[in-house]
Order: C-alpha cells, then structure tokens, then sequence
C-alpha cells in the first residue's frame, strides 16, 4: 500500500460524530510532527474524485486542530469498504453528511460525544442503516414499498437512516436531527 499525502481540506467525510474517548486517546500520542501518525484511509466512494476519510477522522480533526495542512493517507481497498454492502453503506453515510452540512473535517468539531452517545448514536445508527441494506439486498422487505413509505415520509421531512433487526421497527430522523421511530408494516 502507498503511502501519499494529502491536502486536508480536500478530506471529506463519511461519519457524523466523533467521540470524546477517541479524541482523548489520538491526544495522548499526537505531536505535531506527526512522527507516530499512521495514515489515515480514504476512498473516492462516488467516481468524482473526491477523498472520503473511511477510517482516521478523529486522526484527521486533530491535524486540523494543530495547524497542520498535509497528512498520510492510504487509499482503502479493504474489502469490508469494497464489496457491495460497503460501499452502499458509505454512500448513505455521505449522504447523512450531506445532508448535515457536514463538508469539512472542522465540520466535526461541534460533534463530539461521549462514549456512551457515540455507541447509541454513530455506531447504533450503522447497524440500523446495516439492517436495512440487508434486508434490501436480501429482498426481506419489498423495494417498491420501502421507496413508497420513504417517499411519504420524505414529504413530511423525515428521513429513514435504518431499521430494527427484526425489521419491525424504521428509524427516522428530520432535518434538526431530532430521532424517531415507526412502525414498518409490510403490506
């Protein structure tokens, strides 16, 4: 794998919080230097030429955070990011970043949680978004139905990020981020 630099603020994103706990441990090793930095992974998840961090955000806010203008990365070619699910899991990712404003590593400054709310929020809403992927591809839940209740909830400015494991519960956000949650009946 070669290891090249990149611009940071050419970095854009594919996660929506960071947590606290992680943000203390990189604070612990970091020098400015970046003698003990390992490089951060991106991916081009859309074809537009554009680097999206796959692992290293918190790595990446701290660089900023210090001034520093170019760090290490590694295009990321591990499968889990490269097969089908992966890559449709970062593209929802990308848009939930989109969809937040959230264009820039600084972006995520003001989305610090704790360890707890990180778990619950960040990697809960994953495996929520995991589980409808699946179930989609799996064709558990119909298509042409699911697009047709996002649609309608879509008009009330809610937005499907994932679903219960046993698919009997959809989890909604609006546009402020405020959670919900809604029964899926299938027809």
């Amino acid at each position: 794998m070669e290891i090249l630099n990149v611009d940071i603020d050419c970095l854009k994103l594919s996660q929506i919080y960071l947590s606290q706990e992680k943000i203390d441990n990189v604070l612990a090793w970091f020098e400015p230097s970046l003698k003990n930095f390992e490089p951060i992974f991106v991916r081009d998840f859309l074809n537009n030429d554009n680097l999206h961090i796959t692992d290293g955000h918190t790595r990446a806010l701290i660089a900023w955070q210090y001034g520093i203008k170019r760090i290490p990365y590694i295009y990321d070619e591990d499968e889990i990011v490269t097969c089908e699910l992966g890559q449709i899991q970062y593209e929802e990712d990308i848009v939930w970043c989109n969809r937040f404003g959230l264009h820039h590593i600084s972006d995520l400054s003001n989305r610090i949680l704790s360890e707890q709310e990180y778990e619950k929020l960040w990697r809960g809403r994953c495996g929520k978004i995991y589980n409808l992927k699946v179930a989609l591809l799996e064709k558990s839940i119909c298509l042409k139905e699911f697009n047709n209740k996002k649609e309608k909830l879509a008009q009330k400015d809610l937005f499907v990020y994932g679903i219960s494991g046993d698919l009997s519960t959809l989890y909604l956000e609006n546009n402020s981020g405020e959670l919900f949650e809604a029964l899926y009946i299938s027809v």
